[in-house]
């Protein structure tokens, strides 16, 4: 997704995508998972309360966040509910 929205070095791609994997547990129905943003910075995961990971990329923040909140997004109604806009 962050292709879509514009993103376009596949080496910086590919490394996410290998972080992401190690990082993300397989998630059953009722799991909360939760990024924290640090601009500038990194991107910490939780799994519940227990922290999972960070990806320190500081740019890679700022892409996977806008995969819902761009206006590019492919989920403008989810994007539209996370800002508090009227999406009708």
């Amino acid at each position: 997704y962050m292709k879509k929205i514009g993103f376009q070095d596949d080496k910086k791609l590919a490394l996410w995508r290998k972080e992401m994997q190690e990082i993300f547990p397989n998630v059953e129905n009722g799991t909360i998972l939760t990024g924290v943003y640090y601009p500038n910075n990194k991107t910490v995961f939780y799994r519940d309360d227990d922290e999972i990971g960070t990806i320190t990329d500081i740019e890679f923040g700022k892409w996977f966040f806008n995969i819902w909140l761009s206006e590019k997004t492919s989920f403008p109604k989810m994007r539209a509910d996370l800002l508090g806009i009227s999406h009708e």
